[in-house]
């Protein structure tokens, strides 16, 4: 008991110093503070309330798609020979003679350099 008497006694003095420096008195500090913790309970409350509101507007499911290291190579690399197709000859457009950085640019690196070599 005394202990916490002891908690109180200085939380009080606390109360007191900073009702003085803020230039009020005990009492309407206290009650500034009591104002605060509703006004900031409210905006919790409000804060959680739009939350739920917006976790229950998306309801559209999640699709999770395994990393690139992890996919089967036959849906890894489905599309790479129409992109090469469509991007042109290695070395040509924009892109240059640029290390190739995506799979389709891997791969028509790939046949330009067989072609060179055994062509």
């Amino acid at each position: 008991m005394e202990h916490f008497a002891q908690h109180e006694a200085i939380e009080r003095k606390e109360t007191e110093r900073e009702a003085e420096f803020q230039g009020v008195t005990v009492e309407e500090f206290v009650k500034a503070q009591e104002e605060a913790a509703v006004i900031a309970a409210a905006l919790k409350k409000a804060a959680e309330a739009e939350a739920a509101a917006e976790a229950a507007t998306n309801t559209k499911p999640v699709t999770r798609v395994p990393p690139p290291e992890k996919q089967d190579p036959e849906v890894k690399y489905k599309n790479v020979a129409s992109e090469g197709a469509r991007k042109g000859e290695w070395g040509t457009g924009e892109g240059g003679y640029k290390t190739p950085t995506d799979p389709s640019d891997k791969l028509r690196y790939v046949y330009v350099q067989i072609f060179v070599i055994e062509g």
